[in-house]
């Protein structure tokens, strides 16, 4: 599965070793989704006990929506985690 992946248009560094029992995959966005990923690795995988799906991280996730909950600092900006 990591060959297949890391020969796709998009894949910037695929990671077996970061996390056990977990393969990380930097893309491109504009190149190629978390979904298209996800089935190539499946269809790769075909036959296999395990199963590949999207983990998002605070990374990938994205900035979460300022609101008027939001703390703010002395200097009048947001705080968020």
């Amino acid at each position: 599965m990591t060959s297949t992946l890391r020969q796709q248009t998009g894949i910037l560094h695929v990671d077996t070793e970061l996390m056990p029992d977990h393969v990380l995959v930097d893309i491109v966005r504009q190149e190629l989704t978390e979904e298209a990923v996800a089935i190539i690795a499946n269809t790769a995988m075909r036959g296999s006990q395990c199963r590949v799906e999207i983990m998002k991280s605070c990374i990938t996730a994205g900035l979460p929506a300022q609101d008027i909950d939001s703390p703010q600092l002395a200097d009048g900006s947001a705080h968020t985690h």
